[in-house]
């Protein structure tokens, strides 16, 4: 079992769009947790100039939130890694990750075989809000896949299908990728949909 699983969103960022990201990236942790104070503190201290020209981890101790109900009450930990390439690639716009970790051994079940269906709820409605906020492409993982898929989808190369469960926009994951026996792909809450079977009961939207 991993000690941890991620929500994964990227997103490009230029020097006038990173504060209308961050203040989503509040929102959204506001809407899973509320709480407000802890949300807006992380997103105040979070150094934009800095995140404009260099790499970085933020927070450097990530505070432990709480989900909203209904569902269990899930441990979050948010993170924010800012990406900056150098050399040749120094000219493209630095790249913002908007992580929320879970705690493994809340979510899955114990002989570490698949996610609790009692977490499942709870899980979709993370990776969904997500989407919602930033209309791209949100991925959970697990720690031994974490970033893998972001990769294939800024390199083109290799399967994306390296996650356990995913949103996309509609029609965004067709192209190129042919959907491998053990995924499903659907539709639901107005985006696609695509999950590991082995790690969920039912599918993870599901009431």
């Amino acid at each position: 079992m991993p000690e941890y699983c991620q929500i994964e969103c990227y997103v490009e960022v230029g020097e006038t769009g990173l504060p209308s990201i961050l203040e989503r990236y509040r929102t959204v942790l506001e809407r899973l947790t509320g709480d407000l104070a802890t949300a807006g503190e992380l997103i105040a201290a979070f150094p934009i100039e800095a995140a404009l020209n260099k790499s970085l981890i933020h927070p450097r101790e990530r505070p432990r939130l709480r989900l909203k109900g209904p569902g269990p009450r899930l441990t979050v930990e948010p993170i924010l890694l800012g990406w900056r390439a150098t050399g040749r690639a120094m000219l493209q716009r630095p790249k913002l990750e908007l992580s929320l970790l879970f705690h493994a051994e809340e979510i899955w079940e114990d002989d570490g075989s698949a996610y609790r269906v009692e977490a499942a709820a709870q899980l979709w409605r993370a990776v969904h809000t997500f989407f919602l906020a930033f209309n791209r492409p949100v991925f959970f993982t697990n720690e031994a896949n974490e970033g893998k898929a972001w990769q294939t989808v800024s390199s083109g190369l290799g399967s994306i299908f390296v996650f356990d469960l995913a949103c996309f926009p509609p029609g965004g994951i067709h192209t190129g990728h042919d959907v491998p026996f053990d995924y499903k792909l659907e539709s639901a809450g107005g985006v696609d949909v695509a999950w590991h079977t082995a790690r969920w009961t039912r599918p993870p939207y599901a009431d």
